[in-house]
C-alpha cells in the first residue's frame, strides 16, 4: 500500500509535472476521514483508522503540497463506494449479486455502519468534469457521493429481511451511524456541485442493474 498509493502517486504527479499536463486527478478515499458521526465534509480533520486509509490521506497531502508550493493543478477527487463493471468480486455489491442470483444471503456487518455507494460512470464523469473545468482552485478536494441515500432506497423499491452481524466488521468504515443522527437530509449541495456543477445521476436501482446485466452477459 505505501508503494502504491503514496510512492506510485508521487512518482505519477511529478511525472505530470515535468510533462506539463493539464491537470492530474489524483483518486482518494473517503477511508481518509475515518470514522465519523456524520457524513464527512471536506474541510474535516482526517482520523484514518486503517493502513489503507494512512496511506491515502499521505498521498493527498502530498498532491495538495505540490499544488500548492509548484502551482500545478492537482485535485483529489475523494472517491465513496465505487460499484458497477470490472469491480473486484469480493466487494459488497458483486457479493449480494451474486449471492441474489442464487437466492442466498451472503455474510453481512452489523448495520450501525453507513455507506455511500456511487456508479462507477458517475464516478468517471465527476473525473473529467473536475479536469476540463477551468477555474478549480489548486489543491482542491471534493467528495464523490450521492449523498441521496435514502431517496435512493425509495426509488429501488427494494425491501429486505437480513441476517444483520453474520461477519465481523472491518476497520477503517466510511462513517457511523449513531442513535439520533439520521441519515436523510444530507446537504445535496456538495462542494463538487457547487464547483463544477457535477451530481451523481444513477439511482441505486439503475446502477445495480446495469451491474447486474454486466455480470449476465457472455464473456
Amino acid at each position: 500500500m505505501v508503494a502504491t498509493n503514496i510512492v506510485g502517486t508521487a512518482r505519477l504527479l511529478d511525472a505530470a509535472v515535468e510533462a506539463g499536463v493539464k491537470a492530474f486527478i489524483h483518486s482518494g478515499s473517503s477511508s481518509e476521514y475515518g470514522l465519523k458521526n456524520t457524513a464527512a465534509r471536506e474541510d474535516d480533520r482526517l482520523e484514518p483508522n486503517s493502513d489503507y486509509a494512512v496511506t491515502k490521506g499521505a498521498a493527498t497531502h502530498y498532491c495538495r503540497h505540490v499544488a500548492v508550493s509548484r502551482d500545478f493543478n492537482a485535485i483529489t477527487l475523494r472517491l465513496y463506494s465505487i460499484y458497477g463493471p470490472w469491480e473486484a468480486p469480493t466487494r459488497l455489491v458483486p457479493v449480494l449479486l451474486t449471492h441474489a442470483l442464487r437466492g442466498e444471503w451472503p455474510p453481512l456487518t452489523p448495520p450501525s455502519t453507513a455507506r455511500d455507494f456511487v456508479y462507477v460512470g458517475d464516478a468517471v464523469e465527476a473525473m473529467l468534469a473536475v479536469a476540463a473545468a477551468p477555474s478549480v482552485p489548486r489543491g482542491a478536494i471534493y467528495n464523490v457521493c450521492l449523498r441521496s441515500a435514502d431517496n435512493a432506497g425509495r426509488r429501488s423499491s427494494i425491501r429486505f429481511a437480513i441476517c444483520w452481524r453474520s461477519r465481523r466488521s472491518r476497520a477503517g468504515r466510511r462513517w457511523r451511524r449513531e442513535t439520533g443522527i439520521p441519515i436523510a437530509g444530507w446537504d445535496r449541495r456538495t462542494r463538487i456541485a457547487q464547483a463544477v456543477g457535477w451530481r451523481a445521476t444513477t439511482p441505486l436501482r439503475e446502477g445495480l442493474s446495469r451491474t447486474l446485466a454486466w455480470m449476465r452477459a457472455p464473456t
